[in-house]
């Protein structure tokens, strides 16, 4: 009886360690409020997960249209957040609100267009994030004689990840904030008017970056290009 009880109490120890090494995402769903408009065309779906303490990445669409996905990323304190959508130094659009276990609500607003709507979702599921996935978000460098790049790549769920990038030389600076989608076991993609194409393909402790058309994000002296290797 004693090894029959010492075995139930190791097998479920090792389900707990195994279930806590993977990544969760939460996914709300939930509406953006607009008396002009009916029910079904404020329905938003958002995944978010979180990183740390203080960190929240993620996307979220509209349900009548599940192709125009927006990136998210913020710093949040205690319950408050201010999820922007892509590019956090113009903050144009952002969620501004409190988050709750598993309830969100709080203002969504669009600055340069002068609007100011509630918004309140709900979660209604989890996705696991797989190892191997997780084993690719990190901090990445690529530094050679004169230019220093980095990328910071944090992915949502198996199929998306936010990434943050710098580049820095005499000739020129750049940043991008971006949502990519995956392509491949270990291959992804990022486009948007602003950038023709960037590719990625994964190895356990490299990204190879491959761009083109994106001099809006840099100029025209440096790019993204490289093999970059994982610090963590």
């Amino acid at each position: 009886m004693k090894n029959s009880m010492k075995k139930t109490i190791v097998l479920l120890l090792a389900l707990f360690t195994f279930s806590a090494s993977f990544a969760q995402t939460k996914v709300y769903s939930g509406y953006i409020n607009d008396t002009l408009r009916s029910d079904r065309q404020n329905e938003i779906e958002m995944h978010l997960r979180k990183v740390g303490e203080e960190e929240l990445y993620g996307y979220y669409f509209h349900k009548q249209n599940p192709k125009a996905i927006n990136g998210l990323h913020s710093r949040f304190s205690e319950h408050a957040f201010q999820l922007f959508e892509g590019d956090e130094v113009q903050g144009y659009v952002f969620f501004d609100g409190t988050l709750n276990d598993s309830t969100m609500s709080g203002k969504w607003k669009h600055l340069s267009e002068y609007k100011t709507l509630d918004f309140a979702a709900k979660e209604f599921k989890t996705d696991t994030l797989s190892k191997r996935k997780d084993k690719f978000s990190g901090y990445y460098e690529l530094n050679t004689p004169g230019v220093a790049k980095n990328i910071r790549i944090v992915f949502i769920d198996n199929k998306h990840f936010y990434l943050n990038g710098n580049i820095g030389s005499k000739k020129c600076t750049g940043y991008i904030q971006a949502l990519a989608k995956m392509t491949g076991p270990n291959k992804a993609v990022y486009s948007d008017p602003k950038c023709r194409q960037i590719t990625f393909t994964f190895s356990p402790k490299t990204v190879s970056i491959v761009e083109s058309g994106c001099n809006k994000f840099h100029g025209s002296s440096c790019n993204f290009t490289g093999i970059y290797k994982l610090k963590k």
